[in-house]
């Protein structure tokens, strides 16, 4: 329901070109890389969080962020060897921000040093309200953050109880108003729908307010009932009754709606934006391009191999110790080649080019790619126009049925 497979992968001012000493700029000639690295602390454990997070003493995050600082180290190097930049950056979590100020900081300093960044880099941190305050914020700036991602969730205090969250409804509202009185060029707020309880009266008004606040973009989830999380504990108890599926399309179609009106377009299922503000590192996901994961439980893709680091924090600290956080490595195989990428190229309203889904596959699987994708064309669930693939209007909220059916 409403494509939610992959909705979060999508994870010195560097766009002002700063120029900071000690600064490595590259050339956007060279081959692109995208960079992530994972912070996995947070003040409290939400229950709908399926992320690799944990509520942390001061002597863990010390370590970890030594650990990161070499595994950065060792990825600059890596990236050096191979001649690559470095486009965008996206330190998500857990909540960055539950870190200190100065240690967020000299993290964001590590990287122009370590890293061969263009001179318009995208870098964005996470945060949460009830984290960060307006000199917090104006800091990360300095610093070289150039682009925010507030996770506000919802601006119920009751719908924001039910998901756990540590802060209210006006210091969300704050923590956007800090945002903007600090400077951030560029600032996204993500919104959760389909919450138990809410109803569509509660969501238009989140989406209209949210709307108001001049934001260029805007990310709307539905609420997920991961396996392992205590949301769905809750909910296989019978504690929680998940919202109507009816209801929870409705919503769907209403952020469009809303959004839209603002000027912000759907470019991305969950994702909105004003064109010009997509998020660059999560659109090097969905297009299929290259990036390192840094930190526990980080995943790369790179060089044709998917990799993962240990997920958790004392076991990564230990491997990174040893010289390898790696857990996890293996060659996709043509058939996971094309399911992935038909998978994360149609979760974007641009869809994805035909041959580059096909790109390097055998005779056998680019006709049975063409024979299911006429097949849902039939079926008014996708559009093939000028050589590309891509979801209908009737297609989009199913998007995981649709990549089901291709396989």
């Amino acid at each position: 329901m409403v494509g939610r497979r992959s909705e979060r992968q999508g994870r010195a001012a560097a766009a002002g070109g700063h120029g900071r000493a000690g600064r490595r700029v590259a050339s956007p000639a060279q081959r692109a890389v995208g960079v992530y690295l994972h912070i996995p602390f947070c003040r409290a454990k939400c229950p709908y969080c399926a992320f690799v997070s944990v509520v942390a003493e001061r002597g863990l995050i010390k370590h970890y962020l030594e650990a990161l600082q070499m595994e950065l180290e060792q990825a600059g190097r890596w990236l050096a060897q191979r001649g690559a930049c470095v486009p965008t950056v996206y330190i998500g979590g857990g909540t960055p921000t539950s870190l200190e100020q100065g240690e967020l900081c000299r993290l964001l300093g590590a990287l122009g040093e370590e890293l061969p960044l263009l001179a318009d880099a995208e870098v964005t941190v996470e945060a949460n309200p009830g984290t960060v305050d307006r000199r917090y914020l104006a800091a990360l700036l300095e610093a070289g953050a150039n682009r925010l991602s507030l996770g506000v969730q919802a601006l119920d205090n009751e719908l924001l109880r039910t998901l756990g969250r540590i802060h209210c409804a006006e210091e969300a509202r704050q923590a956007v108003r800090d945002a903007q009185a600090a400077g951030f060029p560029r600032i996204s707020v993500d919104l959760m729908y389909a919450i138990p309880g809410q109803t569509l009266e509660q969501w238009r008004a989140a989406l209209e307010e949210v709307a108001s606040w001049g934001m260029g973009h805007v990310s709307c989830y539905s609420l997920t009932y991961e396996e392992g999380t205590a949301l769905a504990q809750a909910a296989a108890a019978g504690e929680v009754a998940p919202v109507d599926e009816e209801l929870e399309l409705e919503m769907f179609w209403l952020a469009e709606e809303v959004l839209g009106r603002a000027g912000l377009r759907r470019y991305e299922i969950s994702n909105f934006a004003v064109p010009g503000e997509e998020c660059r590192h999560n659109l090097i996901y969905w297009r299929g391009g290259e990036y390192l994961g840094l930190g526990a439980g980080a995943h790369s893709f790179v060089e044709g191999w998917r990799r993962a680091n240990v997920s958790s924090p004392e076991e990564y600290i230990a491997a990174v110790r040893r010289g390898k956080a790696e857990a996890f490595c293996e060659r996709p195989t043509e058939r996971e080649q094309l399911e992935e990428r038909v998978m994360l190229g149609l979760r974007l309203t641009e869809g994805v080019a035909c041959a580059e889904v096909v790109r390097g596959l055998g005779r056998e699987l680019r006709e049975e790619f063409a024979r299911r994708a006429e097949e849902l064309e039939r079926l008014g669930l996708v559009e093939i126009y000028a050589g590309r693939i891509k979801l209908t209007h009737r297609g989009l909220p199913v998007a995981d049925s649709v990549v089901e059916t291709f396989f």
